[in-house]
C-alpha cells in the first residue's frame, strides 16, 4: 500500500490531465460532489464503489482499471483516485485552483533521460525527417508532467511511468510525437546537443551500412557490364538485372538508387524495342547519374541522406491560395489523362494537377477511370477551370498542388485571363524570356511554365528528318525562336491543332496572340512547347529591353562555337557508350578543336577518358572503372557547360533567320 499512498501523493491536477484529458477531469470533480463512496482495501490496491462502478485503483496509476465499459482513463477512475487523495489527508482540489509552477519529478526526468538518442531515431521512424526541423518549435509546460504541444497541434503528455504517457494520435507505444517532446526537453536541459543529434540521426548503422554498400557494388558491376559491351552488343537480360537491383535497393530505403535503376532498365528496354522515344544522351546523362551516385554509396560514410526519399511531402500554404486556370493539357503514352495548369496570383507562380492514370497494365481496348474529385468539393476539377479559386489549407510539393480532402475550397468567381497579373508576366522580348530561364535555373517543369507574346508567326513547316514540327515565332525586335513538337501517334492530332493555329496567326496578324509555354535550351537554342493558345488577352506596350553588360554581342558572339564543341564532345561520349568500351574509338577531332579554342579543361578530361579507352583494349583482365569515372566527370563537365554556354548562344542564334 506505501506504492499507492506516494502515487495518490504526487497526483495532482496536472498529472489526472495527463492521464485523461481536463473534460474527463472536471466531470470527475463535479460527480464527486454528491457522490457515495465505499472503499475496500486489499494488499496492493484499493477498491473503491462509486456511481455504480468498482475501481481497483493501483500503483502505478495508469493501470487501474473500472468496471465501466471504457476503455480509457474514465471519469469514475479519476473520482476515485481524488476521493482517496481527499481521504489520505490531502486538500480537495478545486476547479478555480492555479496550477502550481514546479520542476518535474525526479522520477520522471530519470526516466527521460533513459531514453537513449537511438530509441528516439528508432521511435521516429520515416517521419525522423519532418520531426527535426520543428522540435525548437515544441512549447514546454512542466509541472508534475511534461505538457509539449507541437506546430500542429497536436498535444503530448510524457508521465510516470512513461508507458501511461498520452498523445493526440492515441498511440499506447512511444510515437514520433511522444520522442520528438522527450528530445525537445532533453536539448532544453542541455542533455543532448540538437546539432550532433542531427548529425547522428543521418547516420547508419554499421550492419546497415555494409548491406548498403554491398548493394550499390553489385549494381555498379551491371553499369560495368552495361559500358562494356555498349548498347548495341549488350545481353538482352541486363533490364532483368536492373529491374532486380532496383528491388533489391528498395529492400534498403535506397530510394534514389531505386528510382536510377528503375530509369535506366525502363531506357535499355525502349532502346531494345527500338522505340522513337529512346534518345542516347538522355540514356548518357541518367547512366553516369547512377554510377556517380552509386559510387558515394561505396564511401565509409553513409547517411540516411544520402539515400534519398521514396516520396517526398507536400507542404502546407500559411496563407490562402488563389488560383487562376490558365490550360490544361490531355496526355497519352504510358499515362493517360490531363495535366490541369493554374496561376497561383499573388506570388506569380504556376501549379499543375495531374490526373493520369497508366496504361501499361490495361488488358482492354477501351480505358475507363473516373476523374478524380478536387479537395473538400465533390466536383470533377475539369469543371472548375472556368472559376477563380480560393483554397485554405492547400498543400504544395515541387509545384504540384495536392487534392486532398484537408485543403478547403473558401471561395469560387468567374475566372478572368485578361488581368493585370498576367499581363505582367508575358514576354515580349525572347531576349528577356532566355535570361530569365536562365536565371531560373529550372528544376521542376513549372519553374519552365511562361506567357509568351509573339509579333507573328513567320513560318510553321514538319521536317522530316527529326519528325518534329517546327513553328518560327518573331517577337517585336525581330528576334526569333522555334515551337517544337515531336511527332509521335499520341502528338498527332495535336500536331494538326498548331498547323491550324499557325495558319490563323499568319491571316490575322494584327490580334494579339499569348502562349502558355514550357520554355527550354536545346543545342544551344531557346525552344518552347505549347501547353495553351489565348487570343483575348491585351498584351501591354512595354519599353525596348536593354541586354545587360554581361550579355553584351563582343561576350557572347563566339557562344555558338563553343556550345557545338560541347555537343561534339556529348556525341563522341554517346557513340562510346552506343559501342561499348571494348568498340569505342578515339575523339581526335574534338580534341583538336578543344586545343584551338584554349579550353585546356576539356581536352584534358577527353584525353583522360582516350587514354583509358586504349588501355582498357590491351590489358589482360581489364577493369572498367576508370574508364566510367573519367566519362562521368566528362560528362559532368559538358553539363555545367551547356549551362552556362547555352543561354549565350540562344541570345545569338535567335538573331539569325532560322
Amino acid at each position: 500500500m506505501e506504492n499507492l499512498r506516494q502515487a495518490l501523493t504526487e497526483a495532482d491536477e496536472a498529472y489526472l490531465i495527463g492521464m485523461s484529458n481536463k473534460g474527463t477531469y472536471k466531470r470527475a470533480l463535479k460527480d464527486l460532489e454528491n457522490a457515495e463512496v465505499s472503499v475496500n482495501y486489499m494488499d496492493d490496491y484499493a477498491e473503491v464503489h462509486f456511481g455504480g462502478e468498482v475501481c481497483k485503483i493501483k500503483a502505478p496509476l495508469w493501470e487501474s482499471s473500472c468496471s465501466c465499459p471504457s476503455r480509457s482513463v474514465c471519469r469514475h477512475l479519476i473520482s476515485a483516485i481524488l476521493w482517496l487523495k481527499n481521504n489520505s489527508g490531502e486538500s480537495e482540489p478545486t476547479e478555480e485552483e492555479p496550477p502550481i509552477e514546479m520542476s518535474l519529478p525526479d522520477t520522471l526526468k530519470d526516466a527521460m533521460k533513459a531514453i537513449t538518442p537511438e530509441a528516439v531515431k528508432k521511435s521516429m521512424g520515416s517521419q525522423l525527417k519532418k520531426m527535426l526541423p520543428i522540435i525548437d518549435k515544441i512549447k514546454l509546460e512542466k509541472s508534475s508532467i511534461l505538457s509539449g504541444t507541437l506546430p500542429d497541434g497536436t498535444a503530448v503528455r510524457i508521465l510516470y511511468p512513461l508507458e501511461g504517457s498520452t498523445c493526440s494520435c492515441h498511440s499506447k507505444e512511444l510515437c514520433a510525437h511522444k520522442s520528438a517532446v522527450i528530445l525537445a526537453w532533453q536539448i532544453q536541459e542541455k542533455l543532448v546537443n540538437a546539432e550532433d543529434f542531427q548529425e547522428k540521426a543521418q547516420q547508419l548503422s554499421a550492419k546497415e551500412a555494409e548491406a548498403i554498400r554491398e548493394c550499390a557494388m553489385q549494381n555498379l558491376q551491371l553499369l560495368h557490364e552495361v559500358f562494356q559491351w555498349g548498347l548495341v552488343r549488350m545481353p538482352e537480360n541486363i533490364p532483368d538485372h536492373l529491374e532486380a537491383g532496383a528491388v533489391r535497393c528498395h529492400s534498403l530505403k535506397m530510394a534514389d538508387a531505386e528510382r536510377q535503376l528503375r530509369e535506366l532498365g525502363s531506357m535499355l528496354e525502349s532502346a531494345r524495342g527500338r522505340r522513337a522515344v529512346f534518345r542516347i544522351p538522355a540514356f548518357l546523362r541518367a547512366f553516369c547519374e547512377a554510377f556517380r551516385h552509386l559510387s558515394t554509396l561505396t564511401s565509409e560514410t553513409i547517411t540516411e541522406e544520402s539515400l534519398g526519399q521514396f516520396r517526398s511531402t507536400y507542404e502546407e500554404e500559411s496563407d490562402d491560395v488563389i488560383l487562376l486556370p490558365v490550360g490544361e493539357r490531355r496526355i497519352s503514352g504510358d499515362y493517360e489523362g490531363t495535366i490541369y495548369y493554374f496561376l497561383d496570383t499573388p506570388n506569380k507562380r504556376f501549379l499543375t494537377i495531374s490526373d493520369l492514370r497508366p496504361t501499361f497494365y490495361d488488358t482492354v481496348n477501351v480505358r475507363k477511370y473516373t476523374r478524380i474529385t478536387a479537395w473538400n468539393t465533390a466536383t470533377p476539377i475539369h469543371t472548375l477551370m472556368r472559376s477563380q479559386l480560393t483554397l485554405k489549407n492547400a498543400k504544395i510539393n515541387g509545384g504540384k498542388l495536392s487534392t486532398s480532402k484537408e485543403t478547403l475550397l473558401v471561395a469560387q468567381k468567374q475566372a478572368n485571363l485578361d488581368c493585370p497579373e498576367i499581363r505582367s508576366m508575358i514576354f515580349t522580348d525572347f531576349r528577356k524570356l532566355a535570361i530569365w530561364l536562365d536565371n531560373q535555373n529550372p528544376t521542376t517543369e513549372t519553374e519552365r511554365l511562361c506567357f509568351v507574346s509573339p509579333s507573328a508567326c513567320e513560318k510553321t513547316f514538319f521536317d522530316e528528318h527529326s519528325q518534329k514540327l517546327n513553328m518560327v515565332l518573331v517577337d517585336k525586335e525581330e528576334n526569333r525562336v522555334s515551337v517544337q513538337v515531336r511527332y509521335r501517334a499520341e502528338t498527332k492530332e495535336f500536331i494538326e491543332q498548331l498547323e491550324r493555329i499557325g495558319q490563323m496567326m499568319d491571316e490575322t496578324p494584327e490580334k494579339d496572340y499569348t502562349w502558355l509555354c514550357s520554355a527550354y535550351f536545346e543545342e544551344g537554342k531557346l525552344l518552347l512547347f505549347p501547353i495553351e493558345l489565348y487570343d483575348f488577352i491585351h498584351v501591354p506596350k512595354s519599353d525596348p529591353y536593354q541586354m545587360l553588360e554581361n550579355f553584351k554581342w563582343k561576350d557572347i558572339a563566339h557562344a555558338p562555337v563553343i556550345s557545338e564543341l560541347l555537343r561534339n564532345a556529348e556525341n563522341w561520349l554517346c557513340s562510346v557508350m552506343q559501342t561499348g568500351l571494348q568498340s569505342a574509338n578515339p575523339d581526335e577531332r574534338t580534341l583538336k578543336q578543344a586545343e584551338q579554342c584554349g579550353m585546356q579543361g576539356l581536352h584534358d578530361l577527353v584525353q583522360k577518358l582516350t587514354d583509358e579507352i586504349i588501355s582498357y583494349r590491351h590489358t589482360v583482365n581489364p577493369d572498367p572503372t576508370k574508364a566510367i569515372q573519367n566519362m562521368a566527370y566528362l560528362q559532368q563537365y559538358l553539363t555545367i557547360g551547356r549551362q552556362k554556354i547555352e543561354v549565350r548562344s540562344a541570345l545569338v542564334k535567335m538573331n539569325q533567320t532560322q
